[in-house]
């Protein structure tokens, strides 16, 4: 849409350029203009541009509109794992960046959720996502220790799917309104030893080309619904002692 959006003011910037220029060349005597430069005048002088304009604001609109909403949404991981847990041998630690550092040996699958419910797999222990299109970060982790696993539920009813992140960023597409994610990651066999090794868990917007981890912060949009639901509960109370 941005696209789309440049394009159609470019166009617009073009019809004023020209309309300009006809109207000065007209303006001076010394020049002749000939039968079809003012055929082309008329037509730019009578051209009506109110649709194409109105087309293009409601375009810049709902770009700003989105991007507002989604401001300070680089990650959209909202690391809800315990401060510290050991699983299979393995103490997994959050660190104040919403990262995870490993540390022990493994004596089975260890895997550590920071998105969902640990030790769940179901819609109801998933956590809603917004459509859109998202990028699933693949940097600073040992590939060979560690695997980065997201599962994906489409809506209530749909099975859930699960996507395995290795050596590469891997995309997703989210199209539904009810759709729900989990995000772990796991060390998959017994005697794999770790000292303190580090997972940035990132997911972000795929058009956000950047892949440098940044700690999760709620978008305006987030933001919004916590002060909304607030005020709800605030509205709830008064009216209970009322």
């Amino acid at each position: 849409m941005q696209d789309e959006y440049k394009s159609s003011a470019h166009r617009v910037a073009e019809i004023d350029a020209a309309v300009d220029g006809f109207q000065a060349h007209a303006a001076d005597s010394s020049v002749h203009m000939t039968g079809a430069e003012k055929q082309k005048l008329r037509t730019l002088e009578n051209y009506d541009d109110t649709e194409l304009r109105g087309e293009i604001a409601e375009k810049a609109d709902a770009s700003a509109l989105g991007a507002v909403a989604n401001a300070g949404a680089k990650n959209i991981v909202n690391n809800t794992a315990s401060a510290s847990r050991v699983v299979s041998g393995v103490t997994w630690v959050k660190n104040p960046d919403g990262s995870m550092s490993a540390s022990g040996t493994s004596t089975g699958a260890s895997a550590v959720r920071v998105v969902g419910v640990q030790g769940q797999s179901s819609y109801a222990a998933a956590v809603p996502i917004p459509k859109g299109r998202y990028t699933i970060s693949a940097s600073g982790f040992d590939q060979n220790r560690f695997r980065i696993v997201l599962g994906f539920f489409e809506n209530e009813n749909a099975e859930r799917k699960i996507t395995y992140v290795y050596n590469e960023e891997v995309d997703f597409v989210v199209t539904s309104d009810t759709a729900r994610y989990d995000f772990s990651c796991i060390i998959t066999i017994d005697g794999v030893t770790v000292s303190g090794e580090t997972w940035h868990p990132m997911i972000r917007r795929a058009e956000i080309e950047d892949d440098t981890f940044v700690p999760y912060a709620p978008s305006n949009r987030e933001l919004y619904e916590m002060i909304l639901a607030m005020q709800q509960n605030r509205s709830t109370e008064v009216n209970a002692h009322a």
